[in-house]
């Protein structure tokens, strides 16, 4: 057998070297508008006030970062991973949250117009006093998650887990609630009169107050208020 061209394996070991660089290089660019930090390892950055929009963080690591202000508009998280990364007040309309994971992710007085979080995951994770109108959360994990205050009007919550959540005082008109999961969601002085989906097995399981409003077809359970 004839041994292999040495000018093969030259080119060869060239192509091997270079990949990781330039792989490298690219994880390597400072924080700015259309950056791309795909599968990039960015843990514990401090990115306040910044700029980056339309940047891609597609199966990035982010855990611990900080996005506080930032300007994220068409920024794309799919599959990301964002464990206590804090993205209070920053401008996400229009992102990508697409199966995106993360606990205690903080969206305090985020704005999310436009965007998805379709399959995403944030348990006790905060979307306080948030702009969510519109947004597909459609068969995600909201286990234990705080949306006291926002602004949820005709958002996708269907097929979602919403299990001891808290939507105390939030606009949930037109929210579609269809098979979503609210084993003792806390519902008080929420109004619900203007949901889509909602079945009485549901409100049974919830929590809700003298001050939840429920649609007309709808009974208000005995249990009410709930225990801790």
């Amino acid at each position: 057998m004839n041994p292999l061209n040495p000018i093969f394996l030259m080119l060869l070991l060239v192509l091997i070297g270079f990949m990781p660089t330039q792989a490298m290089a690219k994880c390597n660019i400072n924080p700015g508008a259309n950056i791309n930090w795909t599968k990039c390892y960015k843990e514990r950055l401090i990115l306040k006030n910044m700029n980056m929009t339309r940047s891609v963080f597609e199966d990035a690591r982010l855990s611990g970062t900080s996005f506080t202000n930032a300007k994220l508009m068409n920024t794309n998280f799919e599959n990301a991973e964002v464990f206590r990364v804090s993205f209070k007040n920053a401008n996400l309309t229009n992102a990508n949250l697409k199966r995106a994971y993360g606990t205690k992710v903080n969206f305090e007085k985020a704005n999310l117009t436009g965007a998805t979080l379709f399959k995403s995951e944030f348990s006790r994770s905060t979307f306080r006093q948030s702009n969510l109108q519109g947004v597909n959360m459609a068969k995600g994990d909201f286990l234990r998650a705080i949306f006291d205050g926002a602004n949820m009007a005709n958002v996708d919550l269907s097929k979602s887990n919403i299990s001891r959540a808290t939507f105390e005082k939030t606009n949930l008109k037109g929210v579609n609630l269809s098979r979503a999961f609210t084993y003792k969601t806390r519902l008080s002085g929420t109004d619900l009169s203007l949901v889509s989906g909602l079945k009485q097995e549901q409100v049974d399981m919830a929590c809700g107050d003298d001050d939840t409003i429920l649609p007309p077809t709808l009974k208000r359970p005995a249990h009410w208020p709930c225990g801790s």
